[in-house]
């Protein structure tokens, strides 16, 4: 299943910093914009892992970001990777998570 980057937050640190953090540890040149995520997206994790480990579901905050280059760094986590244009998103993400994210986005 393909997803936007995500890392969980520290405690400690604030959301802006786990941004700038997840940022750094895939080894993208970005600059992450604002103190503030211009959206989230929230989901209830499937039952299984509801009953493993006793939580409903999770929350994803967006920051806007200027991509300024860099590479993905090799990551455990990350199988693969792809660059889309916002047009593609429905080809790849659930209804809802499109919805959700199409209301943040900006077109150029």
């Amino acid at each position: 299943m393909w997803m936007f980057p995500q890392q969980r937050v520290d405690p400690g640190m604030t959301l802006r910093q786990t941004a700038d953090q997840l940022v750094t540890k895939l080894g993208l040149n970005a600059q992450v914009l604002g103190n503030a995520p211009v959206g989230f997206y929230q989901y209830r994790f499937p039952r299984k892992l509801r009953d493993r480990t006793n939580a409903v579901g999770g929350k994803l905050f967006f920051y806007r970001a200027i991509y300024r280059g860099g590479t993905l760094s090799k990551n455990p986590l990350i199988d693969d990777f792809q660059w889309l244009q916002r047009s593609e998103l429905p080809q790849i993400l659930p209804p809802r998570y499109v919805r959700k994210v199409h209301e943040f986005f900006i077109d150029y």
